[in-house]
């Protein structure tokens, strides 16, 4: 029998709804929208979809090569699912880096 670490059940979970709301946010905006920022990601930074936790600048640097001018329109949709689906307090979040630093400090009672 497998044991698997519960701070690494709940880190998966905190990634799994991460990507749902990033999935969700895109879906506003056609449906194969994630697929292409998610391949560009890839591409460039030779990262899958489960690091943009880790690499949320580099995620946003993604949304701004593909969307341009409407990047910020995105990160701010974006930036609305995270906080209602990881129920943060509604706050002055301008970037998806300020969210994610929002999200990992909520969830650092749960991983320890």
């Amino acid at each position: 029998m497998k044991l698997i670490s519960l701070s690494l059940f709940q880190t998966n979970n905190v990634e799994r709804d991460f990507l749902a709301s990033i999935n969700r946010t895109f879906s506003r905006f056609g449906d194969n929208k994630v697929n292409v920022v998610l391949h560009k990601f890839e591409d460039d930074y030779h990262l899958s979809g489960n690091d943009i936790l880790n690499h949320p600048e580099l995620f946003s640097r993604t949304i701004q090569k593909i969307f341009r001018f409407g990047a910020s329109y995105v990160e701010k949709a974006m930036i609305s699912e995270l906080v209602e689906e990881f129920s943060l307090p509604q706050g002055d979040y301008k970037e998806l880096s300020d969210i994610v630093r929002a999200i990992k400090k909520s969830e650092i009672g749960l991983v320890h």
